[in-house]
């Protein structure tokens, strides 16, 4: 990918200040590192015109995640941030959290491909109880487990989570994890497409989740693909007069 120098990027606030009409940035894979998010988040601290983000493919770690957070407290425009394929961990997690605690203004954060874990996704199920603006995050590969799905889970339970687009494909979250997800469901009035692809699921795990879906009446989209459900299992089927007419399962 594109390799930006620390000129280039050093630059790029001059660009921005002068330059209102820039609604988007994007500088996917261009390698700028924890040093170079910082010359990009001091540009972006007080912009009122960038409303898309794109930092994927950066090299990002906690300490440009912390860099990132300031811009997110002091910036009242960005409504898209991309974050994926970095390395942005548990004190990244962290700091993003707090910063979006009181973020009203961001409605899409992608974090797919990065290394939070268990600890870092109950990080960001405390901030989504306080945060009322982000609708979709994904979290694609971050090491949860059932912990991190139980955590999530938890702050869904609540009815303080404004979440419409939730995905947590390849996470190993297991059985545990779905039936904790599965609890949520049957009491979340918002979440409208979940993605649980790729993440060790059985039969005892699919039976929770049916009994959820049957008290559900707002999800449209469920991802089941790739997970170890016997290919007889017929759960599903035998609830389909019970569940929403407009639910769609991918399995």
């Amino acid at each position: 990918g594109l390799v930006l120098g620390m000129e280039e990027l050093a630059a790029l606030g001059g660009v921005v200040a002068m330059n209102l009409a820039i609604s988007t940035i994007d500088m996917t894979d261009s390698n700028i590192g924890d040093e170079g998010v910082e010359f990009v988040a001091d540009a972006l601290v007080g912009n009122t015109s960038v409303t898309a983000l794109g930092l994927s493919g950066n090299k990002i770690g906690d300490v440009g995640a912390g860099h990132i957070a300031r811009m997110l407290s002091q910036s009242g425009s960005l409504v898209s941030l991309f974050l994926r394929n970095n390395s942005i961990g548990l004190d990244g997690a962290r700091e993003l959290a707090g910063a979006l605690s009181q973020n009203t203004r961001l409605v899409k954060l992608n974090l797919k491909n990065n290394t939070l874990g268990e600890t870092g996704a109950r990080e960001l199920a405390m901030m989504l109880r306080e945060n009322k603006t982000i609708t979709e995050l994904n979290l694609w590969n971050n090491h949860l487990g059932p912990k991190g799905a139980t955590g999530l889970a938890e702050a869904m339970s609540t009815g303080e989570v404004s979440l419409l687009d939730l995905d947590l494909g390849c996470n190993k979250i297991s059985d545990e994890g779905l039936s904790a997800l599965a609890e949520s469901l049957g009491c979340n009035t918002t979440l409208t497409r979940l993605n649980l692809r790729w993440n060790e699921i059985g039969d005892a795990g699919l039976s929770a989740l049916g009994e959820a879906l049957v008290g559900n009446k707002v999800l449209r989209e469920l991802q089941l693909f790739g997970n170890t459900i016997s290919p007889d299992n017929n759960v599903i089927q035998h609830l389909e007069g019970k569940l929403s007419s407009t639910l769609k399962i991918m399995k």
